[in-house]
């Protein structure tokens, strides 16, 4: 099965986004709702305990006074008891509804970070392949420069009493560790023809900063640019 490239990953990691923030925003409506719906059924149960206390004073009255028999009846009106059934079920309704919106909301967080522990995986696939294929240009390089070394050793040796120039000794040795009798014309290390050959060519960035900037390239999509040329492309 051929791997998640990390653009296809960083598509999967937006639409998953988008998805739990969708959720998240009906979880704060939801919270809002079901708050109204408890207010309601608060109102009205308030309503229920004032009407109650309101009776029990008429009751009282009515025992102060002598009256006998059984005491009338507090009986709610048809509207107050319409308004309290659909108070009830709304908040039920609500409640539930609140609950599957959790649900939801827990459910696209994990598709998220899913989504995201996927991108990194393949953005590391990709700083390892990006090594490897330099890794490999590294070695061929060396390859073909140690046969072209070959090739100056034979021809310092086929040809008996002329000079090797200057460089053939650079080429095949340390620059570093160059004799003294063999350094550029002024002695001086600033000129070029003093400088190592290990020493040039260096990529003109630091070499972290050019290796995180396309990691980075990775995970966002947004263009690294290490002022460099790719060596690892």
């Amino acid at each position: 099965m051929k791997p998640i490239t990390s653009a296809v990953a960083r598509v999967a990691v937006a639409a998953a986004r988008a998805s739990h923030e969708s959720d998240l925003a009906a979880l704060e409506l939801g919270r809002g709702q079901l708050a109204a719906a408890k207010a309601a059924l608060d109102h009205l149960a308030a309503d229920d305990e004032a009407a109650v206390a309101r009776h029990a004073r008429r009751l009282e009255a009515r025992a102060r006074s002598g009256e006998s028999g059984p005491p009338p009846a507090l009986v709610p009106t048809e509207k107050h008891v319409a308004a309290q059934i659909t108070a009830q079920r709304t908040h039920a309704a609500t409640r539930a509804m609140l609950s599957n919106l959790e649900a939801a909301a827990r459910s696209s967080a994990a598709a998220l970070a899913e989504a995201e522990a996927t991108l990194k995986s393949a953005a590391d696939a990709e700083h390892i392949e990006r090594l490897e294929r330099l890794a490999r240009k590294v070695i061929a390089d060396e390859s073909a420069l140690e046969a072209q070394r070959e090739l100056l050793r034979a021809g310092l040796d086929a040809v008996p009493g002329v000079k090797p120039p200057l460089n053939a000794h650079r080429a095949l040795h340390d620059g570093l560790n160059l004799p003294v009798t063999e350094l550029g014309p002024t002695g001086s290390w600033d000129k070029d023809w003093n400088t190592p050959i290990d020493a040039r060519g260096v990529l003109p960035v630091d070499a972290r900063e050019y290796w995180t900037a396309r990691y980075q390239q990775s995970l966002t999509g947004e263009d690294a640019d290490p002022t460099v040329a790719d060596v690892a492309a």
